[in-house]
């Protein structure tokens, strides 16, 4: 069964007012895990057959709020590479939550998992826009300084 893509933005928003946010003292983490289903995204992805694109605009929107929702509350805290442990929370729930569900084996393509490349793509577009623009393809530390998710992403998954 396919979900349209205003189906799953309403889902999104359902989930995101649902959750309940905790204090300002949690973690990037707890935040993240708090704003986003990530069981759901797997049960959309295994028995819903919902699109990896439909999963990575879900993901994009729960990490955009997750991030303007920890600076509201956390206003005094220090929030370099707030970008860097989204991202890391985001994959690492991914990854823990697939590890839980007890449908289908994980479908994989090279080395890329479906929901690192559901992750992934997003940032591999901002690679491409981004990033190149900025550093060149040849300037590796550049790209690992200004844009090191975007780099590591289009490095497993491209």
């Amino acid at each position: 069964m396919k979900i349209s893509l205003k189906l799953l933005f309403l889902l999104n928003s359902l989930f995101v007012l649902g959750n309940t946010i905790k204090s300002s003292n949690d973690t990037v983490e707890s935040y993240v895990k708090n704003i986003i289903d990530f069981d759901n995204i797997i049960k959309l992805h295994y028995e819903d057959n919902v699109s990896n694109e439909a999963l990575s605009s879900y993901l994009e929107n729960g990490k955009k709020y997750a991030e303007d929702y920890y600076i509201l509350n956390n206003k005094d805290q220090d929030l370099k590479d707030l970008e860097h442990k989204i991202n890391k929370a985001v994959l690492s729930s991914l990854e823990e939550s697939d590890s839980k569900y007890t449908g289908e084996p994980l479908s994989k393509r090279d080395n890329c998992p479906w929901y690192k490349r559901v992750y992934c793509e997003p940032m591999i577009v901002v690679f491409n826009q981004v990033c190149l623009r900025k550093c060149g393809r040849k300037d590796t530390r550049c790209l690992k300084d200004f844009c090191n998710d975007q780099y590591n992403c289009y490095l497993d998954c491209r």
